[in-house]
């Protein structure tokens, strides 16, 4: 009885398990919709308008956002860094994201590359003339574009 339950767990443990299984109930994750925003410590908000691919997926993504000062105003002008962690892996994302102003506190924002499954947190580091914040977006990549 035990070699058959310890033969069932190590099966269980050694065949692939989709990311789904593992992270998509972690409470960490956002399900992602449009209008989805997250709001930073000094009171800037970015809005994810638009994903390609949406749902957000494993592979390259690319963001329409509107950047939003604390008191609601668009915010142009501003630098964003993109930086795409795994904190479980301890590890970021294999390339650089592109990020172009289009006016009015819309940005796009492309070459996302989430190159693993499983939780990601998406971190835009923002500066401009009305401040600097970060605001946070976390997912759970569980397929292919």
């Amino acid at each position: 009885m035990l070699l058959t339950v310890t033969a069932l767990a190590l099966a269980a443990c050694s065949s692939p398990q989709p990311a789904a299984a593992f992270c998509a109930t972690d409470p960490r994750v956002e399900t992602f919709s449009p209008g989805l925003a997250s709001k930073g410590a000094a009171g800037m908000t970015a809005k994810i308008l638009t994903a390609t691919p949406a749902p957000i997926q494993q592979g390259l993504n690319e963001w329409g956002i509107e950047l939003l000062d604390s008191g609601g105003q668009p915010v142009d002008g501003a630098t964003i860094d993109v930086k795409p962690t795994m904190p479980d892996h301890g590890h970021g994302s294999p390339t650089v994201a592109t990020v172009t102003a289009q006016g009015q506190g819309h940005y796009d924002l492309s070459n996302i590359n989430l190159s693993m499954r499983g939780v990601w947190l998406v971190t835009l580091v923002i500066a401009s003339s009305q401040g600097s914040d970060q605001v946070s977006f976390t997912f759970c990549v569980d397929g292919t574009s």
